[in-house]
Formats: structure tokens, sequence, C-alpha cells
């Protein structure tokens, strides 16, 4: 789930507990917890109130500090994807703790929750306590992927597709008026942003 925020990025984090809103007897809503570990924003970033960028069928893109810092988000990608630039800085919100280190890609566990950090090849990422920044070489990109679990095979295989940035989600729609069924194509266009990447 996420949060823009003006000081703090884009808010990054699983799905929390859910609780019921309303009173005794009188419940009106299911509604569940975000959780906040990650912090997102190009290095030094100023405050900035995010605005909604561009958006498609299922994809919607925030931007901050006139359009030099982006995020797409997907409903149903476990990425983000980011173009800034500024570089990037990773805040986490509680002790993080990294479990792979492969110069352009971290793996660390916040709070219990795993994430893959994907910057471009050649670039480093520098921490300083439980902020990670890389100045991405450059090249403007970067993506982020909630992950299951914190093993060497699943940043791997993220790693796979973690360069094809989704550019645009389609929905085509068909009736078939004799059977009354309604069927659905969806449709995701991706711009590689490294060779050898794949799409998910």
């Amino acid at each position: 789930t996420f949060i823009c925020d003006a000081s703090d990025g884009l808010i990054m984090g699983p799905v929390g507990d859910m609780y019921m809103v309303g009173g005794s007897g009188d419940e009106i809503a299911y509604v569940y917890n975000h959780l906040k570990d990650l912090h997102i924003q190009s290095i030094n970033m100023p405050y900035s109130n995010p605005l909604m960028d561009d958006y498609s069928d299922w994809a919607v893109t925030a931007s901050w500090n006139s359009r030099s810092f982006k995020a797409v988000m997907a409903h149903g990608s476990p990425f983000v994807y980011f173009e800034s630039e500024n570089g990037i800085q990773v805040d986490a919100q509680e002790n993080a703790n990294i479990w792979y280190n492969g110069d352009n890609v971290l793996g660390i566990t916040v709070d219990g929750n795993h994430y893959g950090l994907f910057a471009p090849a050649g670039s480093e990422w520098s921490q300083n306590g439980d902020q990670f920044q890389n100045n991405l070489s450059g090249l403007e990109y970067c993506s982020i992927a909630l992950l299951s679990n914190p093993t060497l095979s699943t940043i791997q295989y993220f790693e796979q597709f973690a360069y094809n940035f989704i550019a645009d989600t389609v929905v085509e729609w068909d009736y078939n008026s004799e059977d009354a069924v309604v069927s659905a194509t969806h449709t995701a266009i991706y711009e590689q942003k490294e060779s050898g990447s794949d799409n998910m």
C-alpha cells in the first residue's frame, strides 16, 4: 500500500491488520492499517506536494518537485517504478537488516517485511544508519519490490523483471450477447530500461 506525502515522498509498506469502523453494533466498514516501512524520495528533495501525473486502466503515476521525481504504481504489481533526476533516497522506519548486497541491488528487511531495491547496473547503494542512497549513475530510474522472502533465489528472480517499467495498462472488453458472457483482456505495456529484462 502507498501514501503520497509532501515531506516523505512515497511511503511504502504492506497491508496491516484489519479493523472495523463504527461503534459496537453499528460497524460500517472494514479498514486495513497501512504499514509505513519505507519513505522514498529523491536525494535531499524539498517539501513538495504530490500530484497525479498520469494514469491508465490500472496504474497511476504520482510526481513531486516539478515532475523531477515520479513513482508509478500498478494494481497487483509488487514493484513501484521510480524516475528521479537527483538519485534516490530510501529511509527505513525500523532497523533495516541488509541480507543481500549486489552493489546496484539491495535486499533489506524492515519490521519483518522484505524488499528488493533495484538501481541501474554499475551504480552502488550507500548506507547511513537506516537511510540508503543511490545516485543512479545519472540514469534516473530505480524500482523497489515487496518480496515474499529474504532469499537469494527470490531477489534474483525479481531482478529479471525489475528494469521493465510499466508505461501503460489497457483493459479491452468483449460482450457475447448470445451467451451473456463478458470477457476482459488485460495488457500491460512496458518500457525496457536495461537489456535482458523480462515482462512480468
